[in-house]
């Protein structure tokens, strides 16, 4: 009788589990494999607007893609942007992050008020800041001309890397010095004992010691330079200048802003092209921080 009330709740059990990812893998299959699937045809399709189907052209998409990227279009400023996007924030973002959480490491005055000023623009959502980054920049920054940065082209782009650095910094900030604090106090001690500066901490032991953070940054910040759209589209929605662009919201323009079903298999084939270089490019990258990366010992 035991063994069968046993049975029963293993049977119930099992089907309960079941029941529970069921529903989960169900969005995998739909939203991810299925979508990625046919957003790949795609990308080999064109849109007949006469008989409202799609025809193979094979390559075709692709090759416009590639001359689009040289024929100083949208797509050309696209990925300068997107480059110097990632260029600056590797720049003053991430050295900027370290500094601030070693100072936050050593607990320097304040240090909790910083923490906690850094971190706040990560807990509020990002349209909120978009609009308070707005106000600031009309009336808190000199105007140039009578108009903010947002008014004037070229100082457009600057202002949107400014708010990107703003608002990805306090993330980074508390994820260093959390990999900071994790470091033996032992370690920290015995380097004090023999002499040790605060650039030979800084520079010799924490850096190395928190060297696996600071690569999972490195890298995932490769990819995100095929898919950042830097918050163009709470700014300018789909009427950006063309010199503002960035990959990810040109491929997202080409959707959204445009929604011309001639335009998806083209948007199919940038984003498989970008996914193409991608992808190795993040595996090479790891592979040469991991080799050439500094050692604890």
């Amino acid at each position: 009788m035991v063994l069968k009330t046993k049975r029963k709740t293993d049977k119930n059990a099992l089907i309960f589990y079941c029941l529970i990812i069921a529903f989960p893998i169900l969005q995998f299959c739909v939203f991810y494999i299925g979508v990625n699937f046919n957003s790949i045809l795609l990308s080999f399709k064109d849109y007949d607007a006469i008989s409202g189907e799609y025809t193979f052209i094979w390559f075709d998409n692709f090759v416009r893609f590639a001359r689009d990227i040289f024929a100083g279009t949208a797509l050309t400023y696209a990925v300068k942007n997107s480059l110097l996007l990632w260029i600056i924030g590797l720049a003053f973002g991430t050295v900027g992050s370290l500094l601030f959480s070693y100072y936050i490491y050593k607990k320097c005055r304040l240090y909790n008020v910083m923490r906690i000023l850094l971190y706040l623009p990560s807990m509020l959502p990002s349209i909120a800041l978009v609009f308070i980054y707005l106000i600031f920049m009309s009336r808190g920054i000199p105007s140039i001309g009578g108009k903010d940065l947002f008014g004037v082209t070229d100082t457009q782009f600057l202002a949107v890397v400014i708010f990107n650095i703003w608002i990805g910094f306090g993330s980074s900030v508390i994820l260093y010095s959390s990999s900071m604090s994790q470091v033996s106090e032992d370690i920290m001690e015995a380097a004090r004992i023999d002499g040790a500066n605060s650039f030979i901490e800084f520079y010799k032991i924490l850096l190395p010691s928190i060297y696996p953070t600071i690569c999972t940054f490195l890298v995932t910040g490769i990819a995100n330079i095929f898919i950042n759209q830097a918050h163009l589209y709470s700014f300018f929605a789909s009427s950006a200048n063309l010199r503002n662009y960035t990959i990810g919201y040109y491929l997202f323009v080409q959707i959204a802003g445009k929604a011309n079903m001639s335009t998806y298999p083209y948007a199919a084939a940038g984003g498989l092209s970008m996914t193409l270089i991608a992808a190795p490019l993040t595996l090479l990258i790891k592979h040469l921080l991991e080799k050439f990366g500094p050692s604890e010992n």
